[in-house]
């Protein structure tokens, strides 16, 4: 699949490998300007960041929805996607609906995307044709797929196969020529069972082991280092603007709790977050 018209001439001949890890604005049509707007809404910084998008994959679904004709579907999965004015709405209106219909996407990112994009509603955000070049890069980056086995290693396997059958038909004839003989052993060994004993053998009495008590687990020892503890519609920029007084703290945040947080923008309402410094006083 060629790409160079969907590159700029800087990175016409760049492989796609290093394509993922290039800044969005390789791709053609992508400014820098649009580039750092992408940046301040979603902390989009290379082709594959944009490529892995969630709020896309959000609009792509349901947009799916309602291209179908899909008006009377569950949407409960999409309930924590969705801010709550939307929440009721078929897929059809969410369609039509703003970018911040989105659960995590402000009012301020969508700003941003029209000034990057003229993009205003879900279905616009969904048909972005630079995040589907993002997405054809980065699977034109996996590795190439084994190829298939020879004709002579399939005429192997298949001998194999027909070698185990065999052998598995040849058990089953002995096993129903032999059961016969088996349930009459089987009787006289039932038979014998049922025999009264000639004399029972007394056991000892055997004091009993006094029980150990169990050992008792180290109770962990709990952090009590100052925390936060995340409400709904929270990022990590408002946490750190709320908690510090500045916006640019938010990486100390994400630092700090990189064990519970794998994507900076991907916090969920009731995850306890570590603070590096005592919060200010309010």
């Amino acid at each position: 699949m060629d790409m160079k018209d969907k590159l700029i001439k800087e990175f016409e001949e760049t492989s796609p490998r290093e394509l993922v890890n290039a800044p969005v604005y390789a791709l053609q049509g992508v400014s820098k300007r649009d580039a750092k707007l992408l940046h301040d809404a979603f902390y989009i910084d290379t082709i594959g960041d944009l490529a892995h998008l969630k709020y896309a994959d959000w609009a792509r679904e349901i947009c799916n929805l309602a291209d179908r004709g899909r008006e009377d579907a569950d949407m409960t999965p999409f309930r924590d996607k969705l801010i709550k004015k939307y929440e009721n709405k078929t897929p059809a209106q969410l369609a039509k609906a703003p970018v911040y219909a989105l659960q995590g996407v402000s009012p301020k990112d969508a700003e941003r995307l029209y000034k990057a994009f003229k993009l205003k509603t879900v279905r616009q955000l969904a048909q972005l044709k630079y995040i589907d070049w993002a997405r054809e890069i980065v699977l034109l980056a996996l590795p190439p797929k084994p190829v298939s086995a020879p004709v002579e290693e399939e005429k192997k396997s298949s001998r194999k196969t027909l070698i185990t059958l065999l052998i598995i038909f040849l058990v089953a004839i002995v096993f129903i020529l032999f059961m016969p003989h088996l349930k009459k052993s089987l009787n006289k060994y039932t038979m014998k069972q049922d025999l009264p004993k000639q004399a029972e053998t007394v056991k000892p009495n055997v004091p009993e082991k006094a029980p150990v008590p169990p050992v008792k687990e180290k109770e962990p020892v709990e952090d009590t280092g100052p925390h936060y503890l995340v409400k709904k519609l929270d990022t990590l920029q408002n946490i750190s603007k709320e908690v510090f007084g500045k916006e640019s703290e938010w990486k100390k945040i994400y630092e700090l709790n990189r064990e519970s947080i794998k994507d900076p923008n991907m916090i969920h309402p009731g995850q306890k977050l570590k603070l590096p410094e005592e919060p200010k006083k309010r």
